[in-house]
């Protein structure tokens, strides 16, 4: 997949991926233990004009920007380079996901654990501890990250955000005030703001802070 992926944007690249797909995406909370679903070195350029339709999602949700919007997918290199240039390194843990993994991940911190580990099953996604069914993870039903391959839209083959964690050696970081760089600014708040010079979104504006959330501005 990743071959015709890089096919269609037309150019050789080198990139490492170590990616397990049982594991939970890591998603905007910093109450949860991460656990990494993978490691994504992105090339440094992309360049495209014809965009292939990805193939149908197989798994609960995945990490792979080729089911990311494309005009996203094409600067997430700068957009990465950007944050290394600041000293921060971060992981993309979350691109795509389908509908019935958006429904177990709400489920999360409203439904009793019973239930939320039906949901998680029915989805494809292992079980997890009452502490962390206790946990909202998310606050919609309707996320920008769901894609839809049983409809005609082609537009919802994509998802139209992703979410990320701050890296520190090999550990993911949830704390709102990490400060890897030490240079006394919140790394989350730093990445945000380069997020929103591509025009993006940052989920840290809004009332129900989602710091670990970037996605396509809605027009």
């Amino acid at each position: 997949m990743w071959k015709k992926f890089f096919a269609f944007f037309g150019f050789l690249s080198i990139f490492k991926r170590n990616r397990n797909i049982n594991d939970e995406p890591l998603i905007s909370t910093a109450d949860n233990e991460p656990v990494l679903s993978g490691t994504l070195i992105v090339p440094p350029v992309l360049s495209a004009t014809l965009i292939e339709k990805p193939e149908p999602l197989m798994v609960p949700f995945t990490t792979d920007i080729e089911y990311l919007d494309p005009s996203m997918a094409i600067e997430i290199p700068t957009f990465l380079e950007m944050v290394e240039e600041k000293g921060i390194r971060i992981k993309i843990t979350c691109t795509a996901r389908l509908y019935k993994c958006q429904v177990a991940l709400y489920a999360q911190g409203r439904q009793p654990i019973e239930e939320v580990n039906r949901l998680r099953a029915l989805a494809g996604m292992r079980s997890v501890y009452a502490s962390e069914a206790s946990n909202k993870v998310t606050w919609t039903l309707v996320s920008t990250h769901l894609v839809n391959f049983d409809d005609t839209d082609a537009d919802n083959d994509y998802s139209q955000a992703f979410d990320f964690v701050v890296m520190e050696r090999a550990k993911a970081i949830w704390d709102p005030k990490v400060d890897v760089n030490e240079n006394l600014i919140p790394d989350y708040e730093e990445v945000g703001k380069i997020a929103e010079s591509f025009g993006w979104t940052w989920g840290g504006r809004w009332r129900n802070k989602d710091l670990p959330h970037i996605q396509k501005k809605r027009i």
